[in-house]
């Protein structure tokens, strides 16, 4: 099976399997897919121990830890959550297909709030030349090429790569080489660990699919280029809202 084949065949197996969420109202009493995702991530998914056994969330970027009483989200001044695939790179906002991009639990962490503006849109990348060093362990800086590039902690690295090639298999979404090369060494330098595998077990409970590249993250060496296509979820195969 060719690299093509494959992405089409993991594409497939992953928009066959997705569950769409049971969409909650938010605080105005309307239906709303993403709040109701970011809920779920919070409160099932990223609910983990922090250093002294307090339950609470944990930023993917810096480590840092908020205590949150169960089954609240956490304070937005202490954490709030990430769209590791920014919404200024998915579907257009006025599609169905961003709605459930934006709400897909695969990619939705817990981060700083300042990190996660810091950060914003930009690509990952190894920043050989640190611009904002406000929020080590990460980092925002020029990569080799120059590149304006985001760098997380070491010890999540290879988390967020997965994340984003699971995205990319998805939904369909392409990456630019200069990303997509460090994303793939992050893979070996951070392998899957319990954290990832139990996370993965979570969102398949709640959204049906599965991270392939956290069941098995050789099929990444399998595919040359993770290049854009049209993915099978049309606004007619999507539920409102």
């Amino acid at each position: 099976m060719d690299d093509d084949a494959l992405v089409a065949a993991l594409h497939r197996e992953l928009h066959e399997a997705y569950r769409p969420i049971e969409v909650q109202p938010d605080l105005g009493g309307n239906p709303n897919r993403y709040t109701t995702a970011r809920f779920l991530m919070f409160t099932q998914v990223e609910y983990v121990p922090g250093p002294d056994g307090q339950l609470g969330q944990e930023c993917v970027y810096t480590g840092r830890f908020a205590v949150t009483p169960e089954g609240e989200e956490p304070a937005r001044d202490a954490i709030n959550c990430e769209h590791t695939w920014p919404r200024s790179r998915m579907a257009a906002e006025d599609t169905l297909r961003y709605s459930h991009e934006q709400s897909d639990i695969h990619h939705l962490l817990p981060t700083d709030p300042n990190v996660n503006s810091a950060r914003g849109s930009l690509p990952f990348g190894d920043v050989m030349s640190v611009q904002n060093g406000s929020f080590r362990p990460a980092l925002i800086g020029d990569d080799g090429a120059g590149h304006l590039v985001f760098e997380p902690r070491d010890e999540r690295k290879g988390d967020v790569a997965r994340v984003i090639f699971y995205f990319a298999t998805r939904w369909g979404t392409g990456l630019a080489a200069y990303e997509e090369a460090p994303l793939r060494r992050w893979m070996v330098d951070d392998p899957v660990d319990a954290r990832e595998r139990r996370r993965n077990d979570l969102i398949e409970a709640i959204q049906g699919n599965r991270n392939p590249y956290i069941d098995c993250p050789e099929l990444v060496g399998r595919i040359a280029d993770f290049a854009e296509f049209e993915p099978l979820d049309t606004e007619q195969s999507l539920p409102a809202p």
